[in-house]
């Protein structure tokens, strides 16, 4: 009678505990899973539940713990294996995993939930012809299933299957004309193929979808690069740069054409807008390319300053900038007087004192510019 007590109790707590986990009231629920397995320390159904919350929890460690209990009871439970599966998985112990998804599939071969996960987990270690098996044999028994449809199109653009790959994702927009993702790699796939003025109508469908998307602004600019319409490229790249400060990819083309069209000067502003929030060598070796692009000199003083500090820092060979760092040193109205003075004397060398005087000499070495190069 005890017993039987017992089993009625645990059965009125788990009806509750799952009304309350179904609600998402996962604490809840999960005080009265644990207090089921006070009742019965063996009771599945309170210790998979547990073990779930602890997944929904991001509780990883005790989640394993918990299904290694559960498979104790049960070792054939399909869905415990597969999630002790998703467990290793968020763990990175891929190859664990793989054991965990294949054992629920040699009970239940048409488990989609453990084809589709050992499909991603075979995709993290780079095992592409076997993750579209996986994914494959998950779209022969649910054709409409998504996020397979969608990693199947990765995968087959990490085979170089372009077309196939378009297919895919083509498919998967079918179900859903709004996934960002899809859209995106489309373009990325047609671009592959040349195929640019297709891969533009991809980028500016998610972009309409999405205007604030530095990577599709910047995917749409190197198409608009790639068919020579460099205004409209330039800017999709200041656009995405504007969005995310940190994308030096964006900046780097958006100065690359700059410079293509002669407008070095506002391609050294947009370095120096960089430069104010971050330093990479990236920014630093784009500064130098771009300074010695530089022909027309005008008075700048940040762009002199940043000039010391890459001679300073060695952020090149100081012959790769000298021939710009003199033009700046000229533009001192003192030392261009004293290189005039020197050039007409041409070729008679004139003494210290005709050609300085002790003003012009104290200036001459306080210029950062001269200092450094010296």
């Amino acid at each position: 009678m005890k017993n039987k007590n017992l089993v009625d109790i645990s059965a009125v707590k788990l009806e509750t505990a799952f009304l309350l986990h179904r609600q998402g009231q996962i604490d809840c629920a999960e005080n009265l899973y644990q207090e089921i397995l006070q009742l019965n320390p063996l009771h599945f159904d309170a210790m998979q539940s547990l073990a779930t919350i602890a997944l929904q929890k991001t509780n990883y460690a005790l989640a394993l713990d918990l299904y290694d209990q559960t498979l104790t009871i049960k070792p054939d439970h399909v869905a415990a294996l597969s999630n002790r599966g998703i467990v290793l998985q968020e763990l990175k112990c891929y190859e664990q995993a793989l054991e965990s998804y294949d054992a629920a599939l040699n009970i239940q071969p048409d488990n989609i939930n453990a084809l589709y996960n050992k499909g991603i987990v075979l995709q993290e270690l780079k095992c592409y012809e076997q993750a579209l098996e996986s994914y494959d044999a998950a779209l022969d028994i649910q054709p409409d299933y998504i996020s397979a449809l969608y990693n199947r199109g990765i995968i087959l653009q990490e085979l170089k299957c372009y077309e196939q790959a378009i297919k895919s994702f083509d498919h998967t927009l079918k179900i859903n004309p709004y996934y960002i993702e899809a859209l995106g790699n489309r373009g990325a796939a047609l671009q592959e193929l040349k195929y640019y003025e297709q891969a533009l109508e991809s980028y500016d469908t998610a972009l309409n979808i999405q205007p604030d998307n530095a990577k599709m602004l910047y995917n749409r600019g190197t198409v608009l690069q790639e068919l020579d319409h460099y205004e409209q490229a330039m800017e999709s790249f200041d656009r995405a740069f504007k969005i995310d400060p940190d994308y030096i990819e964006a900046l780097y083309n958006l100065v690359f054409l700059l410079c293509v069209q002669g407008k070095i000067t506002m391609a050294l502003e947009k370095i120096q807008q960089f430069l104010q929030k971050k330093e990479t060598t990236e920014i630093k070796n784009l500064f130098v390319q771009c300074v010695r692009e530089l022909h027309l000199i005008q008075d700048n003083h940040e762009v002199q300053i940043i000039l010391v500090r890459a001679l300073t820092e060695t952020w090149c060979r100081p012959k790769d900038i000298a021939g710009v760092c003199i033009a700046f040193i000229l533009l001192d109205p003192d030392i261009l007087e004293c290189v005039s003075l020197a050039s007409e004397a041409w070729s008679a060398r004139l003494a210290v004192q005709n050609l300085f005087s002790s003003n012009r000499l104290e200036l001459l070495a306080t210029n950062p510019l001269l200092y450094e190069l010296l």
